[in-house]
């Protein structure tokens, strides 16, 4: 697989809509990100949520 690297992902591209950039993010997940995201699995963040949204605790 090559990289263009003067090719901007459509979902990294603010200048389209939130939509079609949704629509190519996931498009361009694999299976085990998406259940990731799902159960908010975030390899490497530290637990203070320094990095991320806030986790629930409750």
């Amino acid at each position: 697989m090559s990289i263009d690297v003067g090719v901007v992902p459509v979902w990294r591209d603010t200048s389209q809509t939130t939509d079609a950039r949704v629509e190519a993010l996931i498009a361009s997940m694999t299976l085990e990100e998406k259940l990731a995201q799902l159960y908010g699995i975030w390899v490497g963040a530290s637990s203070d949520g320094g990095e991320v949204a806030p986790t629930r605790t409750t």
